[in-house]
């Protein structure tokens, strides 16, 4: 059975002078959080607004400019 993943975004997080943006692609916000937490080597100090995106299927792209 193919899991349903969901798109996980934080702003706001981990702010200084600026606030910054985590996302993960996840289907659960414990394993989200994980792979933050992975990816930063630490816990955050700041998650920070949440905001749960729920796909069946996504694609995006950017073209060049020229």
């Amino acid at each position: 059975m193919k899991r349903k993943l969901r798109l996980f975004v934080w702003d706001e997080f981990c702010p200084d002078y600026t606030c910054g943006l985590a996302f993960a692609i996840a289907p659960d916000l414990e394993e989200a959080m994980e792979q933050i937490r992975q990816k930063m080597g630490r816990e955050p100090d700041d998650w920070g607004r949440l905001s749960l995106h729920e796909y069946e299927n996504f694609s995006d792209y950017v073209i060049g400019g020229g």
